[in-house]
């Protein structure tokens, strides 16, 4: 069995519970082909005693909830109000394990394909769509790149309906990068 990666998640506002645990799924389903196995954290409870085969610290900005979040459709209107959804750090050329997410564009960037759908439903989209933003930064961390791929998870941008399609997932070229050597 492969070693554990720790995740060590920090929030600088309100998050929905409903939101996270749809996105820890959602990365463990996309990363799981490749001989992840990852252990969640908060960040304020990191503890001395425990240790992980790697390592990364994701820090989540604006309000990851739907909740009080309005639910227009334009249809003219662009996929993302401009920005990254997320993005990871690097330092002379080297990609680290430091990662941030940004709910409010996420949020946002989905909202019009939430119309219609429960409270607990937008919550697990957003989460879903999280996991995808997180899924990628994560294969910049592992895979050791700044480059991307030229589908799925690992393509440069992402329309909401990629935040959201079904079978949305890693090329299998970006799959084999970031398999980890217990998985082969």
């Amino acid at each position: 069995m492969p070693a554990p990666i720790g995740i060590y998640m920090s929030f600088d506002a309100a998050h929905s519970d409903r939101a996270v645990t749809s996105m820890r799924q959602e990365v463990e389903g996309l990363t799981k082909p490749s001989g992840f196995r990852l252990e969640w954290r908060l960040l304020s409870a990191r503890r001395s005693d425990e240790s992980f085969s790697d390592l990364m610290v994701v820090k989540f900005h604006g309000a990851c909830t739907m909740e009080g979040i309005q639910l227009v459709f334009s249809e003219l209107g662009p996929d993302t109000e401009g920005g990254p959804l997320g993005f990871t750090r690097t330092s002379d050329g080297h990609v680290l394990p430091f990662s941030d997410l940004e709910c409010d564009r996420i949020r946002r960037s989905i909202a019009p394909l939430a119309i219609g759908a429960s409270p607990d439903e937008r919550e697990a989209l957003l989460g879903r769509a999280m996991g995808r933003v997180l899924a990628h930064e994560l294969f910049h961390v592992f895979a050791n790149t700044s480059k991307h791929g030229t589908e799925g998870v690992a393509k440069t941008s992402y329309t909401r309906k990629d935040l959201l399609a079904d079978g949305f997932v890693f090329s299998h070229k970006d799959a084999q990068r970031l398999e980890r050597p217990e998985s082969r």
